[in-house]
C-alpha cells in the first residue's frame, strides 16, 4: 500500500510532499523531528481531514492551503484515520465526565455536558445580577427540590409553566433574607406571634382601605405590590389621553396618573403612619436589635414594611421572590429549558449505546492493568447519570500507596498524578478505541504524535509492546506513522518493533519546505557505528577528539599527557595553535583499535586551522544534513574557540591562561563580565548556554546533541565571528 501526502500550508508546514509504503512485513514509520519542525502540526492535519475540516496557516490565513492524503490513488477514508495525541486528549477532558465509552461516545456525551453547562453559566450570571446571591444554583435546587437527586434543570422544568403567571420582583438583597446560616429564618420562628400581630393589623388596615383589598379566598389581593405596578403601568398618561377613567369602589372617579399617585400615596400612608403597625413594627425591631447578623435583614424591612407579613410563610416567600426573579428573565428560563429537553434525548441514545460497549471495556481495563505502571487500579462500576438519573458505566480509581488502598474519582485521581501517570490514564480510551477499531475489522492509520513523552520507562515500554501487539496481530490491520521529539524513544522503538531503516525518517524545517532524510542514523551506539572505524572526512576526526579524550579520561585519567593535549585541541591555550592533526591521530590511533589501519591525508595541518576550515565549510553548505553530529561537534568547538580568543585578546595579561587549571571558558568569561559587562556578554551567555554538553560530553550519552538545531550553531557561529 502506498500512502501518499502532499501538504502545503498547514498549521505552520509550508509544504510536505512525500510517500510511505506499507506492506504486512512494514507496518510502521518513525519520524524524528525536533520540537518546532512539523510534529503536531503534521498529526493537526490529519485530524482536520479525519473531521472532513480543512487545515490553515493560523498566523498568515491568506496562503492557500493544501491537503491531500491518498491511498493507492484513492482518497484516503477519513473514518480509517486515527490521531493519538496525549496532552491534547487530556486538556480537553480535564474537567469532564468520568463517564466511560467509546471516543466517538463520549465525545458526543461530554459534548452535551459543555454545552449545557455553557447555557448554564450564561443563565447563572445574569440571574446573579438580579438576586447578588452567592450561590444561584444551590439556592434554587433548595427551595425547589422535590426529590433527593433534583437538579437545577429538573427545577427549572417544573417552574417554567408557573412563569405565565404575574410575580412580584424585589429589590433586596437575596442573602440578605435568605442567608446561608439561616439566621432569619430562626428569627422569624422564634418571633412569630410578633410578625403575626403585625400581620394581623396590617390586613385590617388593607380591608378597610378604600383603595386596597385583602382577600381571603383564593382569589388575589389588591396590596401594595399591585397597586404600585397598577400605577406604573398607567404612567405614560396614554390611558387617561383617549379619555378613559377610573372609578374606585366608593365611587371616587380618577381622570390623570398624578390623581392616581395622590389616592395611592395617601393610602399608604394612612397604613405607614397607623400607630398600632408603628408600634408591632417597633416590637419586633427590638428583637432584630438583640442579634448583629440580622442587621442587613434589618434594613430591608426598613424599606419595604409590605414584606413583613409575608415572611410568616418564609419558605413560600423564598419561592414567590424565586418567581420574581425568574419570571423577569423568563426568556432564559425558556432558552435553558428547551436546550435541556433537546439534549436529554441525545443523551438517552448514547447512554443506550455505550451499555452495549461494558463487556470490551472489562477487556480494556484488565489489558490496562496488567500493563501500565501507575499508583491505581481500574475498575468499572455503575454510576447515575447527573442528567437522566440513569445507570451509566463508570470508572472508579482504586489508589495504592504500598499500605493501604481507597476508592477514588477520576478528578481526584488526576489532582495527585503526574503529568506522565495523566498519560498514562488517557492511554485507556486509546486502547479502548484500537480494540473497538479490532473487534470492526476497520483498517487503520494510527498518527501518534509524542505518544510516549513524560512516560516512566516502564509505561514507557508497556505502550512499545502494545504497539508491537498491533504490528504482529494477524489480521493487518494497523499501520503506524509515529512523530517523537524524543531521540531516545526514537532508537528504541526503532530496536523492539525491529522497524527497517529505510522506514526511520528524520524531518528537517527549511525555508521553504519539511526535507524528510530517510536513513536511520545512531539508531545504535553513534560513535561505533560512524565515528569509530572510518576517518575519512575532517568533521569526523575533530568529532573524535572530545570523544577520544573521554576514552583516556576514564583508562589514564586526566593527568595524562594524552588527555592534556587533546584538551589543549579543545580550548586557546599557550602553543595550543601549533599542534599538528598527526600528533592527535596518533594520540587516537592507540586509543582506538579500529583506526590502527587508518590513514589520511591531512595529517600536516594545525588542528586549529582544520576546525575552523571546516566549520566555514559547514556554514556554507547548502544542503547540510540538519542531524549529522560532525557538524554539531565542529561548529561547537569552532564557536568555543572564537570565543576564547575574543576574550583572550580583550583580556591581555589579566586572561593568565597558566593560572587555570580547569573550566577555562567559564573562568575567562567571569573575568570579562567584570572587568567589560558589555553588549558581547549577550553572546557569550549564549556560547556557554548552548555548546558546553556538545564539548565536554559524554560520548555514549549523544541524544541532546540530535535534538540541537545544526541552523542554531550556524547562528551563533557568525555571531561570535562580528564581536569586535
Amino acid at each position: 500500500m502506498q500512502l501518499d501526502i502532499n501538504f502545503e500550508n498547514c498549521f505552520g508546514i509550508k509544504k510536505l510532499n512525500t510517500s510511505f509504503l506499507f506492506s504486512n512485513e512494514k507496518k510502521n514509520y518513525v519520524i524524528y523531528a525536533s520540537n518546532g519542525t512539523m510534529k503536531s502540526s503534521f498529526a493537526e492535519t490529519f485530524l482536520c481531514y479525519a473531521e472532513g475540516n480543512k487545515p490553515s496557516d493560523r498566523i498568515f490565513d491568506d496562503r492557500i492551503t493544501s491537503c491531500d492524503i491518498k491511498l493507492d490513488g484513492n482518497d484516503l477514508d477519513k473514518t480509517s484515520i486515527f490521531v493519538v495525541n496525549p496532552d491534547k486528549e487530556i486538556d480537553a477532558n480535564e474537567k469532564i465526565s468520568s463517564f466511560i465509552a467509546s471516543r466517538d461516545l463520549k465525545r458526543k456525551y461530554d459534548d452535551i455536558y459543555r454545552l449545557l453547562d455553557l447555557e448554564k453559566k450564561t443563565f447563572i450570571t445574569t440571574l446573579k445580577g438580579k438576586t447578588q446571591s452567592s450561590d444561584c444554583e444551590s439556592e434554587i435546587i433548595d427551595t425547589f427540590r422535590e426529590h433527593v437527586n433534583d437538579d437545577l434543570f429538573s427545577c427549572l422544568r417544573r417552574i417554567q409553566p408557573l412563569l405565565k403567571q404575574e410575580y412580584e420582583l424585589y429589590d433586596f438583597k437575596y442573602n440578605d433574607v435568605f442567608d446561608k446560616k439561616g439566621s432569619v429564618k430562626s428569627f422569624v420562628e422564634k418571633n412569630g406571634f410578633l410578625i403575626k400581630a403585625y400581620m394581623e393589623r396590617y390586613v385590617e388596615l388593607l380591608e378597610s382601605s378604600v383603595f386596597f383589598h385583602k382577600d381571603s379566598g383564593e382569589h388575589q389581593s389588591f396590596g401594595v405590590y399591585q397597586a404600585d405596578t397598577f400605577s406604573k403601568s398607567l404612567a405614560d398618561g396614554a390611558f387617561f389621553r383617549a379619555e378613559h377613567k377610573i372609578v374606585l369602589k366608593d365611587g371616587v372617579s380618577v381622570e390623570s396618573h398624578k390623581k392616581l399617585k395622590e389616592i395611592i400615596d395617601c393610602e399608604l400612608d394612612k397604613i405607614n403612619n397607623d400607630e398600632k403597625l408603628r408600634k408591632s413594627f417597633e416590637k419586633i425591631q427590638k428583637e432584630i436589635n438583640k442579634n448583629v447578623e440580622l442587621r442587613a435583614f434589618e434594613s430591608v424591612i426598613e424599606k419595604n414594611q409590605s414584606i413583613i407579613p409575608l415572611i410568616l410563610d418564609y419558605e413560600e416567600f423564598k419561592k414567590q421572590v424565586w418567581y420574581g426573579y425568574l419570571k423577569s428573565m423568563s426568556n432564559f428560563v425558556d432558552n435553558l429549558v428547551e436546550k435541556y429537553e433537546e439534549k436529554v434525548i441525545e443523551l438517552q441514545q448514547i447512554i443506550t449505546d455505550a451499555k452495549k460497549e461494558n463487556d470490551q471495556w472489562k477487556k480494556i481495563i484488565r489489558i490496562y492493568n496488567s500493563r501500565f505502571h501507575v499508583p491505581f487500579k481500574v475498575e468499572l462500576e455503575n454510576q447515575e447519570d447527573v442528567i437522566l438519573k440513569d445507570k451509566v458505566a463508570a470508572l472508579i480509581f482504586k489508589y495504592q500507596d504500598g499500605r493501604n488502598e481507597k476508592n477514588c474519582n477520576k478528578d481526584k485521581i488526576k489532582s495527585v498524578l503526574s503529568k506522565g501517570e495523566k498519560r498514562a490514564f488517557f492511554m485507556l480510551q486509546f486502547i479502548f478505541e484500537i480494540e473497538s477499531r479490532k473487534a470492526e475489522g476497520k483498517q487503520t492509520f494510527l498518527i501518534c504524535d509524542d505518544i510516549a513523552d513524560s512516560f516512566d520507562y516502564k509505561n514507557k515500554y508497556a505502550i512499545i509492546e502494545y504497539l508491537k501487539d498491533l504490528q504482529n496481530d494477524s489480521n493487518n490491520l494497523f499501520y503506524s506513522i509515529i512523530l517523537t521529539h524524543n531521540f531516545d524513544f526514537y532508537r528504541t522503538i526503532a530496536s523492539r518493533l525491529g522497524i527497517p531503516r529505510e522506514n526511520l525518517w528524520t524531518a528537517t524545517k527549511c525555508e521553504s519546505e519539511i526535507k524528510i532524510s530517510k536513513e536511520g542514523k545512531y539508531i545504535k551506539d553513534a560513535f561505533a557505528a560512524n565515528f569509530g572505524g572510518t576517518i575519512d572526512s575532517q568533521s569526523i576526526f575533530i568529532t573524535l577528539i572530545p570523544f577520544t579524550r573521554n576514552i583516556i579520561e576514564y583508562t589514564k585519567g586526566n593527568k595524562s599527557e594524552e588527555y592534556k593535549k587533546l584538551t589543549m585541541c579543545l580550548h586557546r591555550k599557550v602553543d595550543s595553535d601549533l599542534i599538528l592533526v598527526s600528533d592527535i591521530f596518533s594520540i587516537m590511533q592507540q586509543t582506538i583499535h579500529k583506526l590502527h589501519e587508518q590513514s589520511i591525508s591531512y595529517g600536516t595541518k594545525k588542528v586549529h586551522d582544520l576546525i575552523f576550515e571546516e566549520a566555514e565549510r559547514i556554514i556554507n553548505r547548502r544542503d547540510i544534513d540538519e542531524t549529522a553530529l560532525e557538524n554539531k561537534f565542529t561548529l561547537s568547538i569552532a564557536i568555543r574557540l572564537m570565543a576564547e580568543k575574543y576574550m583572550i585578546d580583550k583580556l591581555g595579561v589579566n586572561a593568565n591562561l597558566e593560572g587555570i587549571k580547569k573550566d577555562q571558558m567559564r573562568v575567562l568569561y567571569n573575568k570579562y563580565r567584570v572587568q567589560f559587562n558589555d553588549s558581547s556578554v549577550f553572546t557569550l551567555d549564549k556560547v556557554n548556554l548552548m555548546t558546553p554538553e556538545n564539548i565536554h560530553v559524554n560520548a555514549f550519552m549523544f541524544e541532546p546533541l540530535i535534538d540541537m538545531s545544526v541552523y542554531h550553531l550556524i547562528d551563533l557561529y557568525n555571531e561570535v565571528k562580528t564581536l569586535n
